[in-house]
């Protein structure tokens, strides 16, 4: 009867954290999801300065490859094509990145971290902002910012073989690689 007793009394407990951590996440889930849709816009409003959302079309399914949730076709208020932009993430034993990648015809025109949760993240952004065309602005979680050269310009699909992912964290400049090769093989229509 007793050992009823203390079954029952953590079982109530449990029951009792759980509603808990169920009601936390229901109140913040709609916050952080707002947050994170603001994030994406004003990162979109930085790549293409005259998008305009009501003329752009979001594609979320059918794409060539599993780093890919997003598409944007992007548009300005007349209407007119700004380029594509495509989110991507993945995830290594290092942490997870998750980016927008702009294209224009065929050329990388920017890439933009969304999240940037690698243990050597300074690195992996080093290594993004010199190989790739993107803001000089750093998004990292947690460490330091190494400053680093910035790529100018645009980069043609054609260079993106070239580039060395030798740098201080490796596994995270070859999961930009994989990232950026999955929207530039999406963009080519290869699967």
């Amino acid at each position: 009867m007793k050992n009823l007793k203390i079954v029952l009394v953590l079982f109530v407990i449990c029951l009792i954290c759980a509603a808990g951590i169920s009601g936390m996440y229901m109140l913040t889930n709609p916050i952080i999801e707002a947050n994170n849709n603001k994030k994406e816009l004003e990162t979109v409003q930085s790549i293409f300065d005259s998008y305009d959302q009501s003329k752009s079309e979001t594609i979320t399914e059918g794409f060539s490859s599993s780093y890919i949730s997003k598409k944007i076709i992007a548009r300005d208020h007349n209407n007119n094509d700004l380029g594509t932009i495509y989110t991507v993430a993945g995830k290594n034993d290092y942490g997870n990145i998750s980016l927008m990648v702009a294209i224009k015809g065929e050329s990388i025109y920017r890439i933009e971290f969304l999240e940037n949760g690698q243990s050597f993240g300074a690195n992996v952004n080093s290594f993004l902002k010199t190989n790739f065309p993107s803001s000089k602005e750093n998004v990292i979680e947690g460490g330091f910012v190494a400053e680093s050269e910035t790529f100018e310009g645009e980069l043609n699909f054609s260079n993106i073989d070239s580039i060395d992912v030798s740098c201080g964290a490796t596994y995270g400049a070859k999961l930009i690689m994989e990232l950026v090769n999955a929207a530039v093989e999406d963009s080519k229509g290869v699967n």
